[in-house]
């Protein structure tokens, strides 16, 4: 996990993101792969987050580019956290792609 908070106020809207790592073995235009990134967008900031056990998956010869990119990504998402975030909704090529992109409504359970 790179961020977290519960900063996002009930009865609000976040946008989501998910990115895949492909492997370099997969066909060519494959979209199968590992989810690897969760993006969170909401008032509050960009949230990263990665699943440690999909690092695993990232072969040793992406190993360094995946790093150097996750770092990357945190490092601007701070101070632009909306280019950052439409940058991950649209990657379609290289060794991570774009998954899904949605709006998750915050809601308050008691009404």
């Amino acid at each position: 996990m790179i961020g977290c908070s519960q900063d996002a106020p009930l009865n609000s809207s976040v946008r989501i993101c998910t990115v895949k790592y492909c492997l370099p073995d997969r066909t060519v235009g494959s979209t199968a792969g590992e989810l690897i990134l969760l993006a969170v967008l909401d008032a509050s900031g960009l949230k990263l987050y990665t699943r440690t056990s999909a690092r695993r998956q990232v072969s040793e010869f992406d190993s360094a580019y995946i790093d150097e990119l996750l770092q990357d990504l945190t490092e601007r998402a701070r101070t632009h956290p909306i280019d950052v975030f439409q940058q991950l909704s649209s990657l379609s090529s290289g060794p991570i792609i774009t998954d899904a992109t949605d709006w998750i409504e915050l809601l308050d359970s008691a009404e």
